[in-house]
């Protein structure tokens, strides 16, 4: 299990260097995911979105703010059921999936 991050789906003008780094982790991985694949060994991505620890302390307006006791519960059963990619709180996945349907040329403009 690997902790990603919701940032990683979608370059944002407020935060392009972490998400660009936990894309590259997301790459790669999937790809050690299709290595282990055939030995049986499972790679979960978890991807969170804010969590409230040290990194997000004092920052307001943060939406879905997860516990980390929330995304520790998301990342055991992802990892007893094998799973490969999961979103944490799971209404992140509804989230991210709408912010990646919004072409380029119009999220750009978009201050998030």
């Amino acid at each position: 299990v690997v902790l990603g991050s919701v940032a990683g789906d979608r370059g944002r003008l407020s935060n392009y260097v972490y998400g660009a780094a936990k894309a590259g982790l997301h790459a790669y991985l999937q790809g050690l995911r299709a290595r282990l694949f055939h030995s049986g060994v499972s790679v979960t991505t978890v991807k969170p979105g804010p969590v409230d620890t040290a990194m997000t302390y004092g920052r307001k307006n943060l939406p879905l703010l997860a516990t980390p006791e929330i995304v520790a519960a998301a990342c055991y059963k992802a990892a007893l059921r094998g799973a490969d990619q999961i979103y944490a709180p799971a209404p992140w996945r509804l989230i991210m999936a709408i912010l990646r349907a919004i072409p380029e040329r119009v999220f750009k403009r978009l201050k998030l």
